[in-house]
């Protein structure tokens, strides 16, 4: 077996524990960690987000990486209480349009690297999708063609 595809089984194997780590959270918090799954796994089908599920012992989490590094515009998680984290810095350099545009929500930490935010609204979940839109535009046109 290639270390490749170990390393794909891994992360089949991580995402298999975190949707099944879903269903022992508290009763709260499982609504929005399936929903954040589904909404996960629609940007990850339209090809612009990888899923790295992260669990220890305090968190459940799901972070959305970029598909050409390995950092994220936002992940989910529950550690006491389900929540969204906007990582500011990656947002601003990968996606400057949709940074702008989440700023002027309200809904961002102006003065740190990160953004906490519980329980996301339908239109910053949308703000989002865009970010990592944008983030695959921008990759695109920067790669030589030819």
């Amino acid at each position: 077996m290639s270390t490749k595809s170990f390393g794909l089984q891994a992360l089949q194997q991580q995402e298999t524990d975190f949707l099944a780590a879903i269903e022992d959270a508290d009763l709260a918090d499982r609504d929005f960690l399936r929903y954040t799954y589904s909404w996960s796994d629609a940007l990850r089908n339209e090809g612009l987000v990888r899923l790295r599920p992260t669990l220890t012992p305090s968190t459940k989490g799901l972070k959305l990486c970029l598909l050409d590094e390995d950092r994220c515009i936002a992940w989910f998680y529950v550690r006491g209480n389900a929540a969204l984290e906007l990582f500011n810095n990656v947002l601003k350099r990968r996606a400057p349009h949709a940074f702008r545009l989440i700023s002027e929500m309200g809904v961002m930490a102006t003065d740190g690297t990160w953004t906490y935010i519980p329980r996301p609204s339908e239109e910053l979940l949308e703000a989002i999708a865009n970010a990592y839109r944008e983030a695959a535009r921008l990759r695109e046109s920067s790669v030589p063609h030819g």
